[in-house]
C-alpha cells in the first residue's frame, strides 16, 4: 500500500490554492481539467474546484463519487448528489480535514476487501505440527 496518497484537483485555473495546501499537508497531488471523462483510478481523493457552472456539468457526469470534494464559492446544495462540500472561503481551515476523511473512508473500504487467508483449526495436540511449545503445552494437558 502506498503512503503518498493521491488527489486529484479538477480545475480551470493554472494556479490552485488546493492544491499548494494539499502538497504542504503530505498529498502527492496532480490536477486535470473538467473535461477529461477518465479519472484516475488510483486516486483516493477529487478536489473540484470550479466555477458553478463548470460544477454542474462536472457533476452531471461524475455524480456520486465518494471521493469528492466540491470547493464551492457558496453554499450549494444539489438535488441527488452526494459529495463533501467545503466553502471557498474556509478552505485553509476544512480541505485538508475532508480529504482525509475520504482518503481513510478509501483505504477501510480497500482494507475490507482483502480476502483473509485462514488456516484449518487443528483440534488435537496430536494432528498440529511439532514444536516445542505444543508438545510442551500439549504434554501439560494430559
Amino acid at each position: 500500500m502506498k503512503m503518498e496518497p493521491q488527489v486529484v484537483v479538477i480545475t480551470r485555473s493554472p494556479v490552485s490554492r488546493a492544491s499548494s495546501l494539499l502538497r504542504e499537508a503530505g498529498y502527492l497531488v496532480s490536477k486535470s481539467s473538467p473535461e477529461r471523462s477518465d479519472l484516475p483510478a488510483e486516486a483516493e481523493a477529487l478536489i473540484v474546484d470550479l466555477r458553478l457552472f463548470d460544477l454542474i456539468q462536472w457533476l452531471e457526469q461524475h455524480q456520486n463519487d465518494a471521493r469528492t470534494v466540491i470547493i464551492a464559492p457558496v453554499a450549494t446544495v444539489l438535488k441527488g448528489v452526494t459529495v463533501r462540500t467545503v466553502h471557498a472561503g474556509a478552505i485553509e481551515d476544512d480541505l485538508v480535514s475532508a480529504v482525509d476523511r475520504i482518503v481513510a473512508d478509501q483505504r477501510i473500504a480497500a482494507h475490507r476487501q482483502l480476502k483473509v487467508l485462514r488456516l484449518p483449526a487443528t483440534t488435537r495436540a496430536e494432528e498440529a505440527p511439532y514444536s516445542p511449545l505444543t508438545s510442551f503445552f500439549g504434554a501439560m494437558a494430559r
